[in-house]
């Protein structure tokens, strides 16, 4: 009897849990409410404008339709707004874009003031698309990857500084290898890049699909960019076409280069971290109903057909990237044995 009186008495307990949490997430309500968007950038860049995007359209997948206001706090490479969102309750009503890069500190055995990748509570990534990261020499320069190899120098590319993100990623990852490309540090931004292979400057760019025919077409119609290499996704056949250009090489396997299998491993999994940027992060020890409620608003926000269309006309692919997705990219680095952790590092720019 008494056995049967404890089964009761567990059975109760584990109810009246179920039935609370139920509760909890239902009296998740943001009627009344202010959500304060946090961007760790100035305004107009990428992070600012997809995080007004989601502003416009989100409040109507939230319980009580919230008003939105975005705040810039700008500085530290986006760790002083990723500051002060870890600094905010935990009440829902503070969320804001990721800065990868800090991830990427942190796994590489930095210690991040003000952050820890442990407590990261992500909602989603709304930028998660198989774009092609493409290097392209100066035509002017070079006619091929061998030709590059017996300049007898490395050909200049423009960086704004060592292990910034996923852009300059393959230049960065082929001067590690010892390959013919040697990084020029101190630009301030992807215009600047441009700008300097534009005049001469420098003779290698990566030259994005999506970004590089509107910010500097006179590089298409002039013939000036010739596809060397690829990562992440072969570039498109209509890319090719109007570049007149074969497919290129993946850059994991360039002739002339020695790479090995850690090499490979450390590469890929920063690739496949940074393809999370922009994710959403909410504030440390929010409480789990929240949590959901978020998740739930964030998915259905970057898949309204609303947000895809203002974001395709603000000039930027959009695409679901789920929590669980991040979460086991974050896992991988767990996988890098010794030399595989310290290239990591180097390609983060932690260690030269």
């Amino acid at each position: 009897m008494r056995h049967m009186r404890f089964a009761v008495a567990v059975l109760f307990v584990l109810l009246v849990l179920f039935v609370a949490g139920n509760v909890a997430a239902q009296d998740v309500n943001f009627k009344g409410k202010t959500i304060n968007l946090i961007v760790g950038t100035g305004a107009g860049g990428g992070y600012d404008i997809i995080a007004r995007l989601f502003a416009k359209v989100a409040p109507k997948h939230l319980p009580g339709s919230p008003r939105f206001i975005v705040r810039n706090v700008p500085g530290g490479a986006g760790l002083k707004g990723t500051q002060y969102i870890n600094r905010q309750k935990p009440d829902g009503l503070t969320v804001g874009p990721h800065f990868t890069s800090l991830v990427m500190k942190e796994l590489a055995g930095v210690d991040v003031p003000g952050f820890d990748v442990r407590e990261l509570i992500i909602l989603g990534a709304p930028t998660l698309v198989d774009d092609s990261y493409t290097i392209c020499a100066d035509r002017n320069v070079v006619k091929s990857w061998e030709d590059m190899l017996k300049m007898g120098r490395p050909l200049r590319m423009a960086s704004q500084r060592p292990g910034i993100g996923r852009v300059p990623m393959g230049g960065e990852f082929v001067q590690l290898v010892g390959g013919p490309m040697k990084l020029i540090y101190g630009y301030k931004s992807t215009a600047e890049e441009l700008a300097a292979f534009a005049r001469g400057e420098t003779e290698v760019v990566t030259c994005l699909e999506r970004r590089l025919p509107r910010m500097y077409p006179e590089l298409v119609e002039k013939k000036r960019l010739l596809p060397i290499f690829w990562w992440n996704a072969p570039p498109s056949e209509g890319w090719l076409k109007r570049l007149e250009s074969e497919v290129p090489r993946n850059i994991l396997k360039l002739p002339g280069l020695k790479i090995s299998e850690s090499q490979k491993l450390a590469f890929n999994t920063a690739v496949n971290i940074h393809q999370s940027l922009r994710a959403f992060m909410l504030p440390p020890k929010t409480p789990q109903p929240i949590v959901d409620t978020w998740r739930k608003a964030f998915k259905a926000t970057i898949e309204d057909p609303e947000f895809v269309k203002i974001a395709t006309v603000a000039g930027y692919d959009v695409g679901y990237g789920s929590p669980e997705h991040y979460e086991k990219q974050l896992t991988t680095i767990k996988d890098l044995p010794p030399d595989g952790a310290l290239f990591f590092q180097k390609l983060m720019g932690e260690k030269r």
